[in-house]
């Protein structure tokens, strides 16, 4: 690959992710946000389904995008030249994003009325509720990148500020819900 082809790829990779990244923060803040006004919360709603899909549709691009970054060859992402499995931070940060790439797979793949129906309502948001588990691998697998291609700013405190306003709006409709008397 040329060099600006290369470059290409890299920003493309980087827009995805961090997008991504972006609509996953919005997607699980939209349900905190309905605990914090006092307004009902839907078991599912289009918008957050949609942005959801979205999200999925952008996680999975950067990883393919992302195999074809770094490497002559994605098996190196996790796999060292000499066969053995990588145990370094390169290949925890890659062993994450696969995690969360498996995982963004099964959640978009249940992101239906059909899923909701099969799988009942209690039963299809406790598996929904793995976007919690997904938003953790994302954050971490980023973190990881962040230091391994040291690249700070200004990607640190965009991930830091995504970061803390997720976990912000959640503490607060968790402590919404507990001052409720709902949990």
């Amino acid at each position: 690959m040329y060099p600006e082809a290369e470059r290409q790829v890299f920003r493309w990779s980087l827009t995805t992710g961090y997008t991504a990244l972006a609509l996953l923060a919005v997607t699980l803040s939209l349900g905190a946000w309905n605990v914090i006004r006092g307004r009902r919360n839907p078991i599912s709603s289009d918008l957050r389904r949609d942005l959801g899909i979205w999200c999925a549709f952008l996680s999975l691009a950067h990883v393919i995008l992302g195999l074809n970054v770094h490497m002559k060859s994605w098996t190196l992402y996790f796999v060292q030249e000499n066969g053995w499995p990588r145990a370094d931070l390169f290949g925890a940060g890659n062993y994450l994003g696969a995690l969360a790439a498996i995982l963004v797979v099964i959640l978009v793949g249940t992101s239906n009325d059909y899923s909701i129906r099969q799988f009942g309502r209690t039963r299809w948001k406790m598996l929904q509720r793995f976007n919690y588990l997904f938003f953790v691998l994302v954050t971490l697998h980023s973190l990881i990148y962040v230091a391994v291609e040291k690249r700070f700013i200004p990607y640190a405190p965009i991930l830091v500020l995504i970061s803390a306003y997720v976990l912000a709006v959640q503490f607060a409709g968790f402590r919404r819900l507990r001052n409720s008397g709902v949990v």
